[in-house]
């Protein structure tokens, strides 16, 4: 379900209230919290991508980097079955930045001034990273203009504002031509088997990662290479050797 308008600036005055009735903590390390406190997205960034082995191969490379961040929470929607299907498309990564931890991990990072000793590998802002597949970026773009109407607090008068399928000035219609109209059902159809041939990927997807969770924690990636690199070694041994 799409935000209604305005609930981000509406998020910090919800948080102070669940403060008051102490749903969430009011004090932690001797300072009081506030309401925006709890709001981890001020800085925001989303990484695409067709596979999502290399959503799963960025995760492990954000996790390989203690240096620069600290991963804090991740929520896994896309196998959420208590979320709506529409909202089961992103993991959410949260992490805490840090400061550079020296001169020259400074002079690398591209931050602007002078470095500042006192402040090296100190966290210095929370942020967070959405990672999606390129097909959900680009339905989430097409609906926007809708998702626009529905959080609208007068629907109505924002179509009246800003028309969806007219020209705002002249009234002119933008509406697909009639030939793109009737080929329309044909994209209908093949959308719809790729739909459910994303599907069929989904749940063999879930098979696997059920059946690795039965089997223990998977070796790391380092551990795979390096049984890889030593698999290939051994056949360029055996095949260099003498008959």
């Amino acid at each position: 379900m799409p935000r209604r308008q305005g609930q981000d600036s509406f998020r910090p005055d919800r948080y102070e209230e669940e403060i008051d009735t102490g749903a969430k903590a009011h004090d932690i390390g001797g300072r009081r919290i506030q309401g925006s406190d709890y709001i981890l997205d001020w800085l925001r960034a989303t990484v695409v991508a067709e596979d999502p082995t290399n959503l799963y191969l960025f995760f492990l490379l954000l996790r390989s980097e203690p240096d620069v961040l600290e991963v804090q929470r991740v929520k896994n929607k896309f196998f959420d079955l208590g979320e709506p299907e529409n909202i089961r498309t992103h993991v959410l990564v949260n992490v805490l930045l840090k400061y550079p931890r020296d001169a020259a991990a400074f002079a690398a990072s591209g931050l602007r001034g002078d470095f500042d000793a006192a402040s090296a590998g100190a966290f210095v802002s929370s942020a967070e990273i959405q990672l999606t597949l390129n097909d959900f970026l680009t339905i989430k773009e097409l609906m926007h203009t809708y998702y626009e109407v529905v959080r609208a607090a007068d629907p109505k008068a924002y179509i009246l504002d800003a028309p969806i399928f007219v020209d705002p000035d002249t009234f002119a219609p933008t509406a697909p031509p009639a030939a793109a109209a009737a080929a329309a059902p044909a994209t209908v159809d093949a959308a719809a088997r790729r739909v459910a041939a994303c599907e069929a990927a989904l749940a063999a997807a879930r098979a696997d990662e059920a059946r690795l969770r039965a089997a223990g924690p998977p070796p790391s990636v380092v551990t795979r290479l390096a049984a890889a690199v030593d698999r290939d070694a051994a056949v360029i041994a055996a095949a260099a050797a003498p008959a």
